[in-house]
């Protein structure tokens, strides 16, 4: 699934029913925005799991920037071929930490994306 910013004209899914959960589509007609006169804190959810969840009757999915491997092989291609090889480099040489950092998907992944083109062995 491709993800982009909401813009006039996009569909939206609310709430039309609970027991059972059903959903209505709605158009996007405009949007309101506001700016704050005062620091306010504002927070960001970063949920495990599941990246869904119900906001003023709407669902929102994957409501935050993910790290996918398209966003990163869009974002290598704005690099030159030096940086490419330096960042592949660079991260080649820390894949294993990477590895069990993020979670086993991560060695395929990093190698899917070009960014780790060999394992560290032991």
């Amino acid at each position: 699934m491709d993800f982009k910013l909401l813009q006039v004209g996009d569909i939206v899914f609310r709430i039309a029913k609970t027991n059972p959960l059903l959903y209505e589509p709605t158009k996007i007609t405009d949007f309101t925005f506001t700016t704050l006169q005062e620091p306010v804190k504002i927070y960001g959810l970063h949920l495990h799991g599941s990246h869904s969840y119900h906001a003023n009757g709407y669902a929102v999915m994957a409501n935050y920037p993910v790290l996918t491997k398209k966003r990163v092989k869009d974002a290598m291609k704005r690099l030159s071929v030096e940086e490419r090889e330096h960042l592949s480099t660079t991260i080649s040489s820390v894949k294993d930490e990477l590895t069990k950092v993020l979670g086993s998907w991560a060695d395929d992944a990093l190698t899917d994306m070009g960014l780790a083109q060999t394992s560290i062995e032991d």
